[in-house]
């Protein structure tokens, strides 16, 4: 369970300071963040939220061999986190901008821009509405992480969770403190036949078999990026 944000942007300095800067922030807001970068060149900008350390309350893992975005997603289980990927070139981006011609090949497609520059300050057209600092993109994406959640819980406010309302839900998921499990209306279609026979399953356990059968496939190659439906047959003769 997670959201995936990119940062992008010509300057790598940039890029890794940026990303340093967020991560760094939300998770003293107590957000679960996993940040993700990867040797290229010789960017100097570095600190404890990139660098290689094992602490009370990170760990940097460095792989000897080429690991995949789906590989890594395979490893994160349980409370929600929020991936940062340096370089990942999605429409959930965060554009770390060092000129113009970075707002001209990413500003469309980011979801906010940080400006590195004056000049960008002065001469942001068309994309005016997107220019934030730090603060602004931290908004940006927490915005995008409880919309995200909120599309997987049922929205009906029913309180039967022990929170007022889905937001406060999704609030609570965000910062790792709940699952989408804690929300007792969301109704997964799950049928589950052993035998030629219909196996009922309650919510918790419907909610388990979708999310664990989701992981697993998400993690396998030519597994469309939007799964809806899914199918699968076992034969153990």
């Amino acid at each position: 369970m997670y959201t995936i944000i990119g940062i992008v942007g010509s300057n790598r300095e940039n890029r890794l300071k940026l990303l340093s800067q967020l991560a760094d922030r939300l998770s003293k807001e107590g957000y679960n963040v996993i940040s993700i970068t990867r040797e290229e060149g010789s960017a100097k900008y570095s600190d404890r939220s990139i660098s290689v350390s094992i602490t009370d309350c990170s760990t940097f893992i460095k792989a000897g061999f080429k690991l995949g975005l789906n590989e890594i997603k395979s490893l994160i289980a349980g409370k929600w986190r929020l991936i940062m990927v340096e370089g990942l070139k999605t429409n959930n981006c965060i554009l770390a901008a060092s000129s113009i011609s970075d707002i001209e090949e990413y500003g469309a497609h980011s979801m906010a821009i940080v400006p590195f520059t004056n000049e960008i300050r002065r001469n942001h057209a068309p994309q005016e509405a997107k220019i934030v600092d730090v603060d602004g993109a931290i908004a940006v994406i927490l915005n995008k992480m409880l919309k995200e959640i909120l599309s997987i819980l049922a929205q009906q406010d029913c309180g039967e969770c022990g929170y007022g309302n889905c937001q406060e839900l999704a609030k609570a998921i965000a910062r790792g403190e709940e699952t989408p499990f804690k929300c007792v209306k969301k109704k997964i279609p799950v049928k589950i036949m052993v035998n030629g026979d219909h196996i009922q399953l309650n919510p918790f356990t419907t909610k388990m078999f979708a999310e664990v059968i989701k992981g697993l496939l998400s993690i396998l190659k030519g597994v469309p990026r939007e799964i809806r439906n899914v199918t699968i047959e076992i034969n153990f003769d």
